[in-house]
């Protein structure tokens, strides 16, 4: 067969690249809220080295606008996915922060003394051993744990000496241990608050007052629900309900030194759930790799930054970093001072 004129390889070249420029922004702009567009982001790593790997096939092959369309690709991918998400209205005070929550967020208004929060989601099969070598080693002055259990808390807060609370959420939960002590607010040290779930399912924040010199900061720990395969088609609806949770609550605290953190089940390309909560003040720390840490036993560099802490105009963030521990999921090491907000 002959080889097609250059001018029509040329301009085939273009109109492919056109098109793909056109995919990412729309793609970018639906973002999370809707299915096809949220599979294209979850599979955004497997794009990636698909369209890498066309590019290393087309240039040994010696075909130099095959790969000029390939590298493209990957920079339309990147950039389209990655514009600025849209701008949302605050949503109404949410029923669920409660008048005592809000006044000791109102008393809890500024940040004071810098603060290393490490948030981890360890699993039910974290033992308090694994627990302490993380604390020993990061010196935190918050560690927040995912999907443990009540027990784990009650060996490190005795080891430790620390104020600790958990908050059931099905068979697991998630915990805080504060080793400067935990903040009564009215006659409860943690409030937690019901999120969307799916099924008979069960998802759960919460809301406490670890306290740095004496100063309570008010934390709220994010442990939502996702969906199983045969629930995908839910999951927008899903995320967003949960989104518009977490705002209504932030913006019913109303506190500058407020810190949301968990695994939050989204990706930095979710662009209309971090719009809820930036609707209310929070901004996003930024996004470290954290999942998945392990294929079968075998380390890996993570792909996703599902750990996720959003903080108050009271807070600046002075670095953000992981930990690799065991399990399939790194820590997130965050270390935020005062900004004289």
């Amino acid at each position: 067969m002959p080889a097609r004129p250059l001018a029509l390889r040329v301009a085939t070249a273009l109109v492919v690249m056109g098109l793909a420029a056109m995919a990412s922004v729309a793609v970018g702009a639906a973002s999370d809220s809707s299915l096809p567009t949220l599979l294209v982001l979850v599979l955004e790593p497997l794009l990636w080295g698909l369209l890498a790997l066309a590019g290393v096939y087309a240039l040994l092959g010696r075909r130099p606008l095959t790969a000029a369309v390939a590298l493209f690709g990957l920079v339309a991918l990147a950039w389209g996915l990655r514009r600025d998400g849209p701008e949302l209205p605050a949503p109404h005070v949410s029923e669920l922060a409660s008048p005592w929550m809000r006044r000791c967020a109102f008393e809890a208004a500024h940040a004071s003394s810098p603060m290393r929060l490490v948030s981890w989601t360890a699993g039910e099969q974290l033992q308090a051993e694994a627990a302490l070598d993380l604390v020993r080693e990061l010196e935190p002055d918050v560690l927040v744990l995912g999907g443990v259990r009540g027990s784990v808390l009650d060996e490190l807060a005795l080891e430790l000496g620390a104020d600790g609370v958990h908050v059931q959420a099905g068979r697991t939960g998630h915990a805080v241990l504060a080793l400067g002590g935990l903040q009564d607010c009215g006659t409860e040290r943690v409030y937690p608050i019901e999120l969307p779930a799916l099924g008979e399912r069960q998802a759960r924040a919460s809301l406490s007052f670890p306290r740095l010199d004496g100063q309570a900061v008010p934390l709220l720990v994010v442990q939502p629900d996702g969906p199983s395969p045969s629930e995908l088609v839910h999951w927008p609806d899903l995320l967003d309900a949960t989104g518009l949770t977490l705002a209504g609550v932030g913006r019913g605290l109303a506190s500058e030194a407020l810190l949301v953190v968990g695994d939050t089940r989204t990706l930095s390309t979710f662009h209309r759930f971090h719009a809820q909560l930036a609707s209310v003040g929070l901004q996003a720390a930024p996004p470290v790799l954290t999942w998945p840490a392990l294929i079968g036993p075998l380390p890996v560099p993570a792909l996703y930054p599902t750990e996720r802490l959003w903080f108050g105009r009271s807070w600046q963030i002075q670095s953000v970093r992981t930990a690799r521990v065991e399990g399939d999921h790194l820590a997130l090491v965050v270390d935020l001072a005062p900004s004289g907000a």
